[in-house]
């Protein structure tokens, strides 16, 4: 592990930022999709497909509704994670995960190129143990 003196990068914080910011977006999206599950009718109330056949209209809302379901819910896992995991070697890939995820939804892009970026620093990696000062590979000849 780093040093206990060593001072916290900033991508750290920005990181649990990012995964917590995230998780509130990707749980509303879950919990709407709740909705189209259990009650479609407060969605689709008005709509005339609705009123001709209300059977097959709440089918496809919840088939829908479980897709998104898991596809929102799938990267809350590693966004987790990255929030509570202890600090320690493995917690640079948990986060690396958690940025990589933050990549296959829409909403994380804005935030998560820049925080790869950041990520990848060798400060960053040497807090977490990974490397030791100045014997970083990719500067060595």
């Amino acid at each position: 592990m780093g040093s206990p003196r060593m001072k916290q990068p900033r991508v750290c914080i920005f990181l649990k930022v990012y995964c917590s910011l995230m998780l509130v977006f990707l749980g509303a999206a879950v919990a709407l999709s709740v909705v189209m599950i259990f009650a479609p009718e407060w969605l689709i109330e008005n709509e005339t497909a609705y009123r001709k056949n209300p059977e097959g209209a709440s089918a496809l809302m919840a088939f829908f509704g479980v897709m998104f379901a898991f596809i929102f819910g799938l990267p809350m896992l590693p966004l987790f994670a990255a929030v509570t995991w202890p600090h320690g070697r493995s917690a640079w890939y948990v986060g690396l995960v958690a940025i990589i995820a933050g990549f296959f939804t829409s909403i994380g892009w804005i935030g998560t190129a820049p925080l790869l970026i950041f990520w990848m620093r060798p400060e960053v990696k040497h807090y977490y143990g990974l490397s030791t000062a100045g014997k970083d590979r990719s500067c060595q000849q």
